[in-house]
């Protein structure tokens, strides 16, 4: 089947093996119903007290791609999102698009939330240890208090316990939110006698489990002789602890694939035709159950991976004395600098096609280089390249973003498209998308943002040698850089500003703010203030159904007449006219 439509779905990275069959299940199913799975992904995701920075932020701006691409539905694995600011600013676009969305693993009120089947599963691998190992103490370490998966699953040991007829209280309970930090204090704490020891522990994830045998083993206290553990998720580090977790696998495919359901449902299909796989138990040493690897499907596929992997990493020892980098940023001019990197597509394995869309300001501006876009992306992009295996072109054609990247008009069977930011510090250039035909076809690693990294120093070596930095008297750098992240937060919420509020974040005296700003940026403060906020009421009118007064209250408009004035002195064109084109052009281009 060809394709006809496109889902999209924004992961915050791909980590092997777990997020690989979300992605499957996805595409396993949708790809049936004929529509591609276009993966937006901004590779990093820390948690909130690591490490972040102005490099992770401009990762994260790929995701402002869904104010402008028009996609049939999208998925939100919300759960997988450890930084709650960034979870946020996505639900905050989500929630402006008139486009079917099904969240997973995060309670969202705006919308339907889809969690994994998981009590019954729990209750299974906690019989398991009451039935085939004759356990009756056991511990459950579940992950955050009050959080939907930890309690659900935390049901499914006392489900099994109460079957079972057996004593738990309170003791027996904790919440390791799973993480490896509090199981590693619990199995210490066993292990010296501040708790009592039990026949065994239901950890409800493998994080926690692979933390508790680690530290029970460099204790002194046996895993399985002593304490039986298990987990639950099959993640491919469970399959080669020592000893090996006993786990359960398939809910992340069970789960893709029942999204992918809910999604067809919504955009209008009926009667899904899919196989709902169920969740299997996975043995492994850490319960007691032999020390041989069964040959199971599961085992199959996770050896399968793990050998299409080895070969990945095979190839790339090979590939990386070749220099790219300093090709690449030797090209004297941007045609040449995309030709190069054309040559040196062979580095990433297993694509079958690659594109390179820029911004049509992608370069900064020659009379102001520190004046360059920082984030979302232009209503139109140039297409820069597109490549298939031993077939390169640089078609240099201008495309609205709605369309997201002009590959896909033309006939092809439905893949995965993995979409990822083209950024150098601060400045967004376009964004770089691969396609492949399986999820285990890629790996988002260092090796594949550092090609990432590449191709963009070249284009940023392309812009110094076009633009020679412009000085400004005075200006140092520390100044230069609080003025350019003033800008930013600027233009991400240009109605919370006015001219005043400038020269106070910079915490300079307002003569020379007046002095500076427009020297670097080429505007004064209050209008670059209106050039901010036509750039959202640009989308908005492109996005949204608001009327022309609720989007100049939006944009921070008094009046809705001197919003029309301004929109229409910048843009040349009125915000009625604007809005007619831009949805004529969608139209005709659908």
């Amino acid at each position: 089947m060809n394709s006809i439509g496109k889902i999209g779905l924004i992961m915050p990275r791909v980590k092997p093996t777990m997020d690989n069959e979300l992605i499957s299940g996805v595409a396993a199913v949708i790809g049936k119903y004929g529509y591609d799975t276009v993966l937006i992904t901004g590779v990093f995701n820390d948690k909130p007290e690591h490490f972040s920075d102005e490099y992770t932020s401009g990762m994260d701006n790929i995701y402002t791609l869904l104010q402008y691409a028009s996609l049939d539905g999208i998925i939100f694995p919300a759960g997988r999102f450890n930084r709650e600011d960034q979870k946020e600013r996505i639900y905050s676009i989500l929630r402006k698009l008139s486009v079917p969305c099904i969240v997973l693993e995060d309670p969202a009120e705006d919308f339907e939330t889809l969690y994994p089947s998981q009590r019954e599963y729990i209750r299974m691998i906690t019989e398991h240890l009451i039935r085939e190992h004759g356990c009756r103490k056991l511990f459950c370490i579940t992950g955050k208090e009050g959080e939907y998966s930890s309690e659900v699953r935390l049901e499914g040991f006392k489900d099994a316990m109460d079957a079972a007829g057996l004593h738990y209280d309170d003791s027996s309970i904790f919440y390791g939110r799973f993480w490896y930090d509090i199981p590693q204090q619990i199995a210490y704490d066993i292990a010296v006698g501040v708790i009592d020891r039990p026949d065994g522990i239901v950890c409800t994830n493998d994080d926690m489990a692979i933390s508790i045998c680690n530290t029970l083993t460099g204790m002194g206290v046996r895993v399985p002789e002593d304490i039986k553990v298990t987990g639950y998720d099959g993640n491919i580090a469970a399959f080669f602890q020592n000893p090996s977790i006993t786990t359960v696998t398939g809910h992340e495919y069970q789960l893709g694939c029942n999204a992918a359901k809910k999604i067809l449902e919504r955009i209008g299909h009926r009667d899904i035709a899919y196989t709902d796989k169920e969740q299997r138990l996975r043995l492994g040493t850490s319960c007691g159950c032999g020390g041989c690897i069964a040959d199971t499907v599961d085992n199959k596929l996770l050896f399968s991976y793990m050998r299409k992997a080895l070969n990945m990493y095979s190839d790339r020892r090979t590939m990386v004395f070749t220099g790219p980098a300093r090709k690449i940023c030797a090209a004297g001019e941007l045609k040449e600098a995309i030709d190069r990197v054309a040559q040196h597509c062979y580095m990433l394995p297993n694509w079958k096609s690659i594109d390179i869309c820029l911004c049509q300001d992608w370069n900064a501006d020659p009379d102001y280089p520190d004046r360059y876009r920082t984030e979302g992306f232009s209503d139109n992009m140039i297409h820069a390249l597109s490549t298939y295996w031993k077939k390169s072109t640089c078609p240099w054609n201008t495309f609205p973003t709605s369309r997201f990247l002009p590959t896909l008009s033309e006939e092809h069977k439905p893949m995965i498209f993995v979409v990822t930011s083209l950024h150098r510090s601060r400045q967004v250039f376009g964004y770089f998308c691969s396609s492949y035909d399986m999820a285990d076809d890629f790996q988002l690693d260092e090796y594949y943002v550092n090609f990432i990294d590449t191709i963009c120093e070249g284009l940023a070596a392309v812009q110094e040698k076009n633009c020679g930095w412009r000085e400004v008297p005075g200006l140092t750098e520390t100044l230069r850089n609080k003025l350019l992240e003033l800008r930013a937060r600027m233009y991400a919420e240009p109605h919370l500003y006015v001219p005043s509020d400038g020269a106070i974040e910079a915490d300079i005296p307002q003569e020379r703010f007046d002095e500076i700003y427009p020297a670097l940026f080429g505007e004064g403060f209050a209008e670059d203030i209106r050039c901010a906020a036509i750039e959202r009421a640009k989308w908005l009118l492109m996005s949204s159904a608001m009327t022309i007064e609720e989007i100049a209250v939006e944009c921070g408009y008094v009046d809705a007449d001197t919003f029309i004035s301004d929109f229409s002195r910048k843009v040349e064109v009125s915000p009625y006219g604007y809005r007619k084109e831009k949805h004529f052009t969608e139209n005709t281009e659908h």
